[in-house]
Parts: C-alpha cells; structure tokens; sequence
C-alpha cells in the first residue's frame, strides 16, 4: 500500500483484502478536515467514480457500491494536495470474522506433519488458493504483541502457510462454496491468546490491558462490525 499523506483508512482497508461481495459498505476513514476526496474503484473495463469530502473533525465516510463476486480491483483516493493512498488487489468475495483464544489463531508452524502436508499441497499447484487472511502478529514467537496493533492481509502460499493459523487454514481447505461461482475466501483472524468472554463484550470504562473487560471489543472486534461480513 502506497501511503503519502495523511489520509488513514479504517482497520481492513489495505492491499489485497477482501470484501463482502454483492453488499455496499463504507469506505471510512480521516483526512484533513474539511478535505475534498477523489476516489476511484477500478477493474479492467469497469471505472467507478466518487467524490467526498472530510468533516470539522477530518472524518470522512462514503459508501461503495455492491459488487459482485469479482477481483482484482484497485483503489485510489486522493486529496486536492496531491496526496494519494493506492490499493491493490482487492477482491469482493466471501469474508468471515473468526474471534476467540488461541484455539482459533494458534499457528500451523506448531503442526510439523501438518505444515507439511499444506506445503506439499500449495508447491504441487500451479495457482494459488483463492483464499486470503487478515493476520495480525498475536502469536509472534519473538516479540509480545500489542493487542491494539492492526494486522495485514495475505495469500495463503508456501512460504507463508506456516504463520497461519492452522484452523482457518483447514476451514480454508474444507470450504465448500454453495454455487459454482469462483469467490475469494477473506478469514480475518482477530482471536487473542488467552482471552476471557468479557474482553470480547462491550464495556463502559475504556481499558488499559488486553485481558480487561471490553479491551478485545474495541480494539479489535468493534472496526470490523461496521462492514458487512459473511
């Protein structure tokens, strides 16, 4: 993603995410205030248009259109400094929120036979899965994690497989969609280890930790439940 200014989009808007297809959703974020926006949607010979424009505080929402299941798309906003966020490789297909402890996001490098069987799979195809996630560094082995940090989406590759969760990687392998129609698999994984019910509920006293009450809820639950999802 090609970031320039100070325009900052909501948690999930990033290159080669995935969308919910055929539902519109806004696309949030800031800006300076009162900032004009000019953003273009674009797949080979299909070209949307929108203009917007930031409020007082610099926030800015505009929906984008439903689209069917389809990729890849680019996305340009721009400002009238000549500021500019591009992102690539986005795809309208079938995205899934998958919350909870470490029995969700528990990586495949810990599953030898498995990872290798996964490996095996991926270098004996000549195309990728049509699968992608959204992976934060929860489960890093070498540095803690802050629970607030924002995550990235990637392909489902040999290279990469191991830090994937091994449950989203077999839901990814078992999936079966319910028509024939190609679709773009999206598992965004924002499961924390260790994590209790009420960090997951909302809470009236802001927190400070990830295992206080209502702390997993805002900072990683709440950005998502604003777009639509499978």
């Amino acid at each position: 993603m090609k970031q320039l200014s100070m325009i900052r989009l909501s948690p999930g808007w990033l290159s080669g995410a995935v969308l919910q297809h055929s539902t519109p959703q806004q696309l949030q974020g800031n800006a300076a205030p009162k900032q004009r926006l000019h953003i273009t949607l674009q797949c080979e010979h299909q070209c949307y248009q929108l203009n917007t424009h930031a409020d007082e505080l610099g926030v800015f929402s505009v929906e984008i259109a439903a689209q069917p299941p389809s990729g890849p798309w680019t996305l340009c906003i721009s400002d009238e400094a000549s500021n500019n966020i591009r992102l690539d490789d986005l795809w309208f297909g079938l995205r899934l929120i998958c919350a909870g402890q470490s029995n969700i996001g528990w990586p495949l490098r810990h599953y030898p036979a498995q990872l290798a069987d996964v490996r095996e799979q991926l270098f004996a195809s000549s195309t990728l899965p049509l699968v992608r996630a959204y992976l934060t560094d929860a489960y890093d082995p070498v540095q803690p994690a802050d629970y607030r940090n924002a995550g990235c989406w990637q392909a489902l590759t040999a290279e990469q497989c191991a830090d994937w969760p091994a449950l989203l990687c077999h839901f990814s392998q078992s999936y079966q969609p319910s028509d024939t129609t190609p679709l773009m698999l999206g598992l965004v994984d924002i499961s924390w280890p260790g994590s209790a019910i009420d960090a997951w509920t909302e809470a009236s006293v802001p927190a400070s930790g990830a295992w206080q009450p209502g702390a997993l809820f805002t900072a990683r639950l709440a950005p998502w439940l604003q777009q639509p999802f499978a």
